[in-house]
C-alpha cells in the first residue's frame, strides 16, 4: 500500500516539511513512501518516523539565518521546533521513549502451602 498524493501533502504538513509555498520539501516522495512502509503502513507512526528523520537531518546544521517569505528563522530554531513537534507526536502515538522497568513479580507459587 502506498500513500496517495493527498496523504503525502498531509504528511509534509504534519511533519514540518512545508515551510513555505515557494520552497520544496527536502524529503522526496520515495523517502516518505519508504518511511510509511517502515512504519507498517500506519500513517501516525509515519509522521513520527519522518519527524525523527527531520530532527536528525537538522541536528548538524550550522546556525545561520535564512529568510522565508518575509520572515527569518535560524536553523537551530528550526531544529528545536522539529524536536518539540516530534515529542508531541511520540506522546500522541505512544512511541515516546519511556524508561523500561525490570523486576520480579512474586506470586508465592513456588512456596509450600500447608493448608492446600
Amino acid at each position: 500500500m502506498t500513500l496517495t498524493a493527498a496523504q503525502l501533502t498531509r504528511l509534509r504538513q504534519l511533519s514540518g516539511g512545508v515551510v513555505a509555498t515557494s520552497e520544496p520539501d527536502y524529503l522526496t516522495d520515495a523517502q516518505l513512501q519508504a518511511e510509511y512502509a517502515s512504519a507498517g503502513n500506519d500513517f501516525d507512526k509515519t509522521v513520527v518516523y519522518v519527524l525523527r528523520l527531520r530532527v536528525g537531518m537538522t541536528a548538524g546544521l550550522t546556525d545561520r539565518s535564512y529568510a522565508i517569505e518575509q520572515t527569518s528563522e535560524s536553523l537551530s530554531q528550526r531544529h528545536q521546533q522539529l524536536k518539540a513537534l516530534l515529542d508531541e507526536w511520540e506522546r500522541r502515538v505512544g512511541l515516546a521513549g519511556a524508561a523500561l522497568q525490570a523486576g520480579a513479580l512474586d506470586m508465592g507459587l513456588d512456596e509450600d502451602n500447608e493448608d492446600a
